[in-house]
């Protein structure tokens, strides 16, 4: 017999091979509901893989999956879906869940995938690190390089990105440990988000703040030249800013902290020339001395940054490099640790 007829041979055997010969996952769903369902979905979130059923109490759903992922289970009641995602491990898994009169998809137990509820335990307890930026990153981190050759360090990957978009050193961070990853998990549909996302926030971002006019507290037109600092603190305020007034307080209470990490403030008020007198008494009432500067009426700085919300922090190194954004200037110097 020839080589290309054996071959062609093995080939028609796998074919006829059932799914569940060479699955390695198989989860099996045992769903009690006090409704009538109509059918039964599974697949995986990058939906490769795709299998639905006409409802019974129990289905079994056989992937190819050799580690963790994550699936969508939908059923769907009178032309309705609902649904529910599971992260589980690779393996023979039992989910047995029910359904409310209210129609709520209820997870009871899953069987041999402790992975489920290490999410579970997992996103709750760093929920409630979220106000604590340095906490909330300290373990963050660690979990994506614990799981670097599996799909859910790319779904922490995503959630650490959108947290410190405003901070290039932070993302950095991430980009160190990504480039670690050994496996290709570009078919993935979070990584089809993430990465291009990571990439395009690490782009450098110049601003040549010395091709744009200022007001002087003289009400003289001016420009600004960065020169004996490392960093450059933008602080973009109005006068009837509350959260701007707070922020001012504490630069004047740590203006000298800042100054010893090679950091020059430079507050830019947007608010109208006519209101020079008022902006100018209430500098000299706080005795805020660091640098000021009126924004002339044509705020192209401001259109430019796509600044709307106040106060707003631009960070820059010596170059004119965007290091960070931040709504807050705790935020906007994090780097620094000043207290």
């Amino acid at each position: 017999m020839k080589k290309s007829t054996l071959n062609l041979f093995a080939i028609i055997i796998l074919l006829m091979l059932p799914l569940s010969s060479i699955a390695q996952t198989t989860i099996t769903t045992v769903i009690k509901s006090p409704i009538k369902i109509d059918s039964v979905s599974m697949d995986d979130v990058s939906t490769t893989e795709h299998y639905s059923f006409p409802f019974k109490d129990t289905l079994t759903f056989n992937f190819r999956k050799k580690d963790i992922d994550c699936y969508n289970i939908k059923y769907y009641v009178n032309n309705k879906r609902y649904k529910n995602q599971l992260w589980l491990n690779a393996g023979k898994i039992s989910v047995n869940a029910h359904l409310t009169d209210t129609s709520h998809f209820i997870i009871d137990t899953v069987v041999n995938s402790p992975f489920y509820y290490h999410k579970l335990t997992f996103l709750k307890n760093i929920a409630l690190l979220r106000k604590d930026s340095s906490a909330y990153n300290a373990a963050l981190l660690p979990e994506i390089e614990n799981h670097l050759e599996q799909t859910w360090s790319m779904y922490l990957a995503l959630s650490y990105i959108d947290y410190n978009q405003n901070s290039k050193d932070n993302l950095l961070k991430l980009k160190a440990i990504l480039v670690q990853q050994k496996t290709d998990f570009s078919w993935f549909m979070l990584y089809k988000i993430a990465i291009p996302r990571l990439n395009e926030l690490l782009k450098v971002r110049s601003f040549n703040i010395a091709g744009f006019a200022f007001i002087n507290r003289q009400g003289k037109t001016t420009d600004i030249k960065l020169q004996d600092y490392d960093y450059y603190l933008l602080d973009f305020w109005f006068l009837d800013c509350p959260p701007c007034r707070r922020d001012h307080m504490w630069i004047s209470e740590n203006l000298d902290k800042i100054a010893a990490q090679k950091v020059k403030v430079i507050s830019i008020g947007t608010d109208k020339k006519e209101l020079l007198s008022d902006w100018n008494k209430y500098l000299a009432q706080h005795k805020y001395t660091w640098d000021n500067y009126l924004e002339p009426a044509n705020k192209k700085i401001t259109e430019q940054l796509g600044i709307s919300d106040y106060p707003s922090y631009v960070l820059l190194n010596s170059k004119g490099e965007i290091v960070r954004t931040a709504n807050s200037v705790i935020d906007a110097l994090q780097q620094f640790k000043i207290n």
